[in-house]
């Protein structure tokens, strides 16, 4: 029986990186290099609290009997000093590994491990380092690892040192991966076919996702609000199904920090995707794992840590829009201080950034009830014409959009963080606007419909079903929001 733990996304924070300017206090300790609230309101993680939040993990997987390594001089770097950091850990050959080997063969040399990418006009050329490799760290378990952070070259733009030479990994992913890289589908159907016939349990992971994560709802996502970052770090259909056909029947994923399942299929072969969420942001949580053979049981580890709120001091008091019982510095605890961070992300990111105007301006002054009057409405309305008085953020559609954005990362499990009324209201009002269907598919009570079973498809779906367990043995379970 093989045992691991899967840790997404733990976006390490370093608080005492030594820069040349002066820093906050924090325990007593001069020029931490500490990041604003709204630094973290606008993004889909916190900041500050990472550097607790990765040693709570590693702290979970030791006390579950893995053993575990935390340096406090651990940071995101590029490739030429990750590699020197992670040799030892699976990059390159290590002493004790009974099989190693990259999609170049055995040599773990950074200079036997480079490729050459084309510009989409195939005229700009660039080499490339791949750091992708399989390993055998004990008898019968293959780890394999897939580098899919593929940096696309521009057109045209030759000089390999300007940061312009380059389209951002972060949206390319495996649908990138697959035209620039096919070299790796090659190898790794080579390897799930050696792995096979050896008898050996293969996992398979990387940072981006292989399989639609938006449980089935992307054209839902694209028809209400476009290509959103969510659908671009989403592969197609196309890439999904080029993966499949390699014989991989496992993929561990992280990057957008949901927490779900997903399949990818092509004739009669099929593999899973388990998204694995980030321990700084919503549902705050890692897997771990036992394998034998092709047999793979998980569970999530949902994480807590006792001093959450040890920045707070530090945070200025905020505009709360009225609504100061929500405000996250009031957060109990370190699972509802992450629901409290979707809902800035709401009002600060997702709303002014991905929603169309007349769609935001529509939430952001109707009620509950509207919504509920406007599903018993027969006649299509118009978005635009929607007359609502002007209302504070804090409205009572401020809970709905918030438990929303937190399904779509959390699944199921959101159901923990929804009173059991609120639930009760959210199913009527699914089924409201499931009695009648609209001709105008612009129209309000459409656009509503579809962002209401889009929702009912995460809060009711079975995707993750998977053990829950508590991290971190010495808290209490989850409170409400």
């Amino acid at each position: 029986m093989h045992r691991f733990a899967v840790v997404a996304d733990p976006h390490y924070h370093a608080l005492f990186a030594g820069y040349p300017v002066a820093g906050a206090t924090f325990r007593g300790r001069a020029d931490a290099c500490l990041r604003t609230r709204a630094d973290s309101a606008a993004s889909t993680r916190i900041f500050n609290e990472s550097a607790l939040a990765l040693p709570a993990v590693l702290d979970a997987c030791a006390r579950q009997g893995s053993g575990t390594v935390h340096d406090p001089r651990m940071s995101c770097r590029g490739y030429g000093g990750l590699i020197a950091l992670w040799r030892d850990h699976g990059l390159m050959r290590a002493p004790g590994d009974l099989h190693w080997e990259s999609p170049f063969g055995p040599d773990d040399a950074e200079a036997a491990r480079f490729c050459t990418l084309s510009s989409p006009d195939g005229m700009t050329l660039h080499r490339q380092i791949d750091t992708s490799y399989l390993v055998e760290p004990e008898e019968g378990l293959w780890l394999l690892s897939i580098d899919a952070n593929v940096f696309v070259p521009r057109d045209g733009r030759p000089d390999n040192s300007r940061e312009d030479a380059f389209d951002d990994s972060t949206n390319a992913g495996w649908n990138a991966l697959v035209r620039l890289k096919p070299f790796l589908l090659d190898w790794m159907a080579d390897v799930a076919r050696r792995a096979a016939a050896g008898g050996k349990t293969l996992i398979c992971f990387s940072h981006y996702p292989v399989a639609d994560v938006l449980r089935g709802t992307m054209a839902d996502e694209i028809a209400l609000f476009g290509r959103t970052t969510a659908v671009l770090r989403n592969p197609t259909p196309e890439t999904s199904a080029k993966v499949a056909e390699t014989g991989i029947t496992t993929h561990f994923s992280g990057h957008l920090h949901y927490l779900c399942t997903a399949q990818a299929r092509s004739g009669a072969r099929c593999l899973t995707n388990i998204a694995v969420p980030s321990a700084v942001a919503f549902p705050r949580a890692f897997l771990t794992a036992s394998a034998k053979g092709t047999t793979l049981d998980m569970a999530v580890q949902m994480i807590d840590m006792p001093d959450f709120d040890a920045f707070f001091p530090h945070y200025a008091t905020a505009e709360t829009g009225g609504d100061p019982a929500r405000d996250w510095l009031s957060a109990t605890s370190y699972p509802q201080f992450l629901y409290f961070h979707v809902r800035e992300l709401v009002k600060r990111r997702f709303l002014p950034r991905e929603w169309p105007a007349p769609l935001w301006r529509f939430v952001m002054g109707a009620s509950i009830d509207d919504l509920f009057t406007l599903a018993g409405k027969d006649d299509p309305v118009d978005l635009a014409a929607c007359d609502f008085p002007a209302a504070a953020w804090g409205n009572s559609l401020t809970d709905l959009l918030t438990d929303w954005y937190a399904a779509r990362s959390a699944g199921p499990l959101v159901r923990r963080f929804i009173p059991e009324g609120r639930r009760e209201t959210y199913l009527a009002l699914v089924a409201a606007f499931n009695r009648r269907s609209w001709d105008d598919r612009a129209c309000a009570q459409s656009c509503l419909r579809r962002f209401l079973n889009m929702f009912a498809s995460a809060v009711s779906g079975t995707d993750m079903d998977l053990t829950v367990q508590d991290g971190n043995a010495d808290r209490a379970r989850d409170p409400a929001p």
